[in-house]
């Protein structure tokens, strides 16, 4: 497994293109679902702390991802772990897939398919 120390050095992230600058709007998408995310991954984290019986099951689970650049990775792993609920443990040798510890993993494909669509989308909008 690849340690995340080794993901992203801070040159490829500091480069003042004008790539970089044409994705601000992007970043601050980005940041808004960010911050979205984090709200209502707290509410439900709460119900699960205030509930008197807890029913969930915690599990961690093989999530793949489609970027392939350190950046893109970096991103996907900390924006996972930014929110709560979710963790990223390790990621796998070939960097496609982050195995992400969930409060919740009763389903899977519904974790899988959120990181997908909620998160990973923006981070790549964003970051590459």
């Amino acid at each position: 497994m690849t340690p995340f120390s080794k993901l992203y050095r801070l040159d490829e992230v500091i480069q003042p293109t004008g790539d970089w600058i044409s994705k601000i709007p992007k970043k601050l998408v980005y940041f808004y679902v960010l911050i979205k995310e984090i709200i209502k991954a707290n509410i439900v984290v709460a119900k699960i702390v205030i509930k008197p019986k807890i029913d969930i099951k915690p599990g961690i689970i093989a999530v793949p991802i489609r970027t392939k650049t350190n950046i893109g990775i970096t991103g996907i792993a900390n924006t996972i772990t930014l929110t709560p609920g979710t963790l990223t443990v390790d990621i796998s040798e070939d960097k496609s897939v982050l195995y992400v510890h969930s409060i919740d993993a009763t389903d899977p494909q519904g974790v899988r398919d959120s990181i997908r669509d909620d998160l990973e989308h923006y981070v790549l909008e964003a970051f590459e």
